[in-house]
């Protein structure tokens, strides 16, 4: 009963968000809603029929799905974070009422729901509802409960392969298993039991990004689920770089050529190593505050 009275209060305030919002194709939106329409209508990843991996093609594929069954509206998606909403407040529930108890995710479940931040990201076509469902729900599968000392192979495989379609959508999906293996490890000491238990969540994590990876070595040269890390990694650490969006006045930023694009993002990140290499506290301190702005 309480779950399902926070689930309807976090629908209503998204819906609100909706309507009182309006919803604006900008920068990486429309890019999601360029690439999901060539996928739609040519079966391409591509701006301009030009091959891309800028976005990884998580959430570009599934509004794709919608436009090839309902046409282009764009509004679908923005239906559709309304869902993914919903699940991420159910997911919290589950995933802290089996590690803390109760108390904890009705707390956690109450927060998700009704956290500003949380309902602004509703009215925008972007990939972060989609990615935090994804995530929690490889979570779900991934971590034990305190009454279970177990996880089977099928479960850790299972999770796997859900944390790749969110590595697919967002691909700092990908760091979670360096996380992961503390955590079996420190539940279920260091063995070989425990190796199997991770291995079996790589295994299903590969299963899904590998043909991406491959994908893109065939068309871009680059073995690389996305090629605009590096890109955001300078953007963020670059002599212009505030707590906001701050493009550097080198912009490394080219999507004229397949072979362009992973050159730079390859630039992109180099010169923001080198940024933070000479001004780490820079970098510490705008970590700080991002995290602190974006609550």
């Amino acid at each position: 009963e309480f779950l399902a009275y926070t689930l309807v209060t976090a629908v209503v305030l998204r819906v609100i968000v909706v309507l009182f919002m309006p919803l604006r194709l900008l920068t990486d939106f429309a890019a999601y809603d360029e690439l999901a329409m060539s996928l739609a209508t040519q079966g391409e990843y591509a701006f301009s029929s030009l091959p891309t991996a800028y976005f990884p093609p998580g959430w570009p594929f599934f509004l794709s799905l919608i436009y090839r069954l309902f046409g282009h509206h764009p509004q679908l998606g923005i239906i559709a974070n309304i869902g993914f909403g919903a699940a991420t407040v159910a997911l919290t529930w589950v995933l802290v009422r089996r590690i803390w108890g109760e108390l904890p995710a009705r707390w956690g479940a109450v927060i998700v729901a009704v956290i500003p931040c949380e309902l602004l990201f509703t009215n925008i076509l972007g990939s972060e509802g989609l990615f935090t469902a994804l995530l929690l729900l490889a979570l779900v599968l991934l971590l034990p409960s305190q009454e279970s000392g177990d996880l089977s192979f099928t479960r850790t495989l299972s999770g796997g392969v859900v944390l790749g379609l969110a590595t697919l959508t967002r691909s700092l999906g990908f760091f979670l298993p360096i996380v992961l293996i503390v955590v079996y490890i420190i539940r279920f000491g260091a063995s070989r039991r425990t190796a199997s238990r991770w291995l079996s969540c790589v295994v299903g994590i590969m299963i899904v990004v590998v043909p991406w990876i491959m994908r893109n070595e065939a068309l871009l040269g680059r073995a690389t689920i996305s090629t605009n890390s590096g890109v955001n990694l300078y953007i963020g650490n670059n002599p212009n770089a505030g707590v906001g969006f701050n493009m550097p006045d080198s912009n490394v930023v080219y999507l004229g050529s397949a072979s362009d694009e992973a050159h730079d993002d390859s630039a992109g990140f180099a010169n923001g190593m080198r940024y933070i290499r000479k001004r780490p506290m820079a970098f510490l301190v705008r970590g700080v505050l991002k995290s602190t702005f974006m609550l």
